[in-house]
């Protein structure tokens, strides 16, 4: 049977994990646990950077904003027009 893209891999059928000792279940269970456990850390770290990325587009542009806030004080205080 072939398995599509969107199905779950699955290392062992049911029936083969009925055939198994409670040690090797309990070692099969352990052995998916750490897997799962690694891919949940992998999937956290990668939210984590994409809010470190927002945050340090957002950061830029609030720098942008108070540039562009100090120029318009600036002119203001030169006494240059500026229209927008």
């Amino acid at each position: 049977m072939e398995q599509t893209s969107s199905e779950p891999l699955d290392p062992l059928s049911h029936e083969e994990f009925l055939h198994m000792s409670n040690f090797m279940r309990w070692e099969a269970n352990t052995l998916m646990n750490k897997i799962q456990s690694k891919e949940a850390d992998a999937e956290k770290e990668r939210k984590l950077e994409e809010r470190y990325k927002i945050a340090f587009v957002l950061e830029q542009q609030w720098i942008d904003l108070e540039k562009n806030k100090f120029e318009l004080k600036r002119m203001k205080i030169h006494g240059l027009n500026v229209l927008y």
